[in-house]
């Protein structure tokens, strides 16, 4: 981009994508679709004639450097490329065991859902919160939002379970992390467990509670529909939680999970003495309607 004098900015509104596509794409969270890289290579191709088709895009990483003309770029790169195309992922193992389970078992969960659960500042607010879940190459994408603060990051398929970590995407300044119990087929429609995060208070205080998501609609695939969908649903869980209107849209018997009981006998003696949801209480099920562990 810095050879051919393109700014995000530029790079954006050439292509017809918001700049936080752009952003996606350089730190290879996502990649283009194919229409995309048709229009990205012929503005490369303006800019730096004769150099780029579309097979330029499948060099090796010295080769691409070179082929732009940029010499001390392609012996930087011969020490620092990275061993292996795709996503940067965390150091550790799991994710490999994720990425290979995704493309048997993660079709299942794409979807843009919408939860309920308790606010982090303890005042037993309901909150609504929105989760998107996209599979993108091995990796299933997950973004999540209460409508004030925005996350992104991967969902890892791991015995059935979704276990996500997330990244706050503007201060980059917090981890969240679910536990949700997972599903098989046909298509995942509620997903309940445990979201652990900080509370909004001078000291951050660490806090988990129970949370359930409800599908609301399929997810397309397309970058820029299903970031137009995302950018709609974050407006309205802003409204509505700024209007406190999350106990009044969750559906009643989500209060079962929803308003935890930990150290209070429940009904037949069940006790917690930790947050949990075991599967007598789950409402996790699919589209079929049947509760599955």
């Amino acid at each position: 981009m810095g050879l051919a004098n393109l700014s995000r900015g530029r790079l954006a509104a050439s292509v017809g994508v918001d700049k936080s596509v752009v952003s996606r794409w350089l730190n290879d969270s996502v990649r283009p679709s194919g229409h995309n890289l048709t229009v990205i290579t012929n503005l490369m191709r303006q800019e730096l004639p004769g150099f780029f088709s579309l097979l330029t895009w499948e060099l090796d990483y010295a080769e691409f450097a070179r082929a732009l003309g940029a010499p001390d770029l392609a012996l930087q790169s011969d020490r620092t490329a990275p061993a292996a195309a795709g996503p940067p992922a965390l150091q550790l193992d799991t994710v490999a065991v994720s990425r290979t389970a995704v493309p048997r078992e993660g079709l299942v969960f794409p979807g843009l859902y919408v939860g309920f659960r308790k606010a982090y500042a303890n005042n037993g607010m309901v909150v609504v919160q929105g989760l998107m879940l996209r599979i993108e190459g091995d990796r299933l994408a997950a973004r999540c939002s209460d409508g004030l603060f925005t996350y992104r990051g991967e969902a890892l398929l791991l015995r059935g379970q979704l276990f996500v970590l997330v990244e706050e995407t503007t201060r980059l300044d917090e981890i969240l992390t679910m536990v949700l119990s997972g599903v098989t087929a046909p298509m995942a429609d509620v997903l309940d467990g445990l979201i652990m995060g900080v509370s909004g208070d001078r000291t951050c205080t660490p806090s988990a509670t129970t949370i359930v998501y409800q599908r609301q609609a399929d997810v397309s695939g397309d970058d820029i529909q299903d970031d137009a969908a995302w950018q709609a649903c974050i407006q309205e869980l802003a409204r509505l939680n700024g209007e406190r209107r999350g106990r009044e849209l969750m559906p009643p018997e989500f209060a079962r999970v929803i308003d935890n009981l930990v150290g209070v006998p429940r009904d037949g003696q069940d006790f917690d003495h930790v947050l949990r949801i075991p599967f007598s209480r789950s409402f996790t099920r699919t589209t079929s309607t049947q509760l599955l562990p």
